[in-house]
């Protein structure tokens, strides 16, 4: 399970991150005032710490697949972009306790926006990102959650023309969960409550972008 200690794709992407704030204020390498960009990838697994029926538990998440779509609208100053960002992974809780059950299905969304800085050429460029919306939990059997997160990504667009090309994106996702908050609730009984940790995810895609 990831805890709330210092996760070590977050401090990868932002190494990363410092040549390009280096660069900002560098001539405008963007022409393009919209991009679409559906993609899919892996998605690490994260993890909840709570309680269940008075035994603390651990519950992990399986990595597995994830997809989803991001829209850049460009600002056309300083390489600065707003990206709205949405992110999906069907997944299934782990647990090392028979208190819960083995596979349950659990759905992961998330629903983000902010900014977007970009350096290098028209045709190839590395960027950062910062987001922040919400995180949907919709466990299968069980009331969906919905909490606040954040996301810090970098990644490189390489563009085969002028309106075509393909992004490469590394994406570390923090979902802040309120401590004693009941969950997963059915008919008006929560059978879980959160200890207060928070949770980490780390999402790896590829996307095809539609410049215009």
């Amino acid at each position: 399970m990831l805890g709330a200690r210092a996760n070590p794709w977050l401090i990868a992407l932002w190494g990363l991150a410092a040549p390009a704030l280096a660069q900002s204020g560098t001539a405008d390498i963007t022409r393009e005032n919209i991009e679409i960009m559906p993609f899919g990838g892996w998605r690490t697994g994260g993890g909840l710490a709570g309680e269940l029926a008075g035994t603390g538990l651990n519950l992990g998440l399986k990595s597995g697949a994830s997809y989803g779509g991001a829209v850049d609208f460009n600002l056309h100053g300083g390489n600065f972009k707003i990206e709205a960002l949405y992110s999906r992974q069907s997944t299934e809780l782990e647990s090392g306790s028979g208190l819960v059950p083995a596979g349950l299905g659990l759905n992961v969304e998330y629903l983000q926006a902010g900014l977007l800085q970009e350096t290098g050429s028209e045709k190839g460029r590395f960027y950062i990102s910062a987001l922040l919306g919400a995180t949907r939990f919709d466990p299968e059997g069980f009331q969906s959650e919905t909490k606040f997160s954040l996301s810090v990504g970098g990644g490189l667009k390489l563009f085969l023309n002028r309106h075509v090309g393909v992004r490469l994106d590394a994406r570390a996702f923090l979902t802040f969960m309120q401590a004693d908050t009941g969950a997963f609730c059915a008919n008006g009984t929560c059978v879980f409550a959160y200890s207060g940790t928070n949770m980490w995810q780390g999402d790896f895609t590829a996307g095809l972008i539609l410049a215009f």
